[in-house]
């Protein structure tokens, strides 16, 4: 139980921060103010409750999606090597 938690925390953190970073540079082409890190990882503006939930949940589903690509990344060049 506790690694499902643990492994939740990483991937929702990764796919909040994947998210923050695109939204941070696309705000900073349209000249429009960034918004905070916590609007994207805690959702606390969303009143509605299966909102934060599809947010948590999109965050998690980003997360391993991006940690799979930079795995295969890493693959990819650990074979070039060999």
């Amino acid at each position: 139980m506790t690694d499902s938690f643990i492994a939740s925390f990483i991937f929702e953190f990764v796919g909040a921060t994947t998210k923050w970073l695109f939204n941070s540079v696309l705000d900073l082409f349209k000249g429009k103010e960034k918004k905070s890190f916590s609007s994207f990882y805690k959702a606390k503006k969303i009143d509605n409750d299966s909102e934060i939930f599809l947010s948590g949940i999109s965050n998690i589903f980003l997360g391993i999606l991006v940690i799979i690509f930079f795995f295969f990344i890493f693959l990819f060049f650990l074979s070039k090597t060999m």
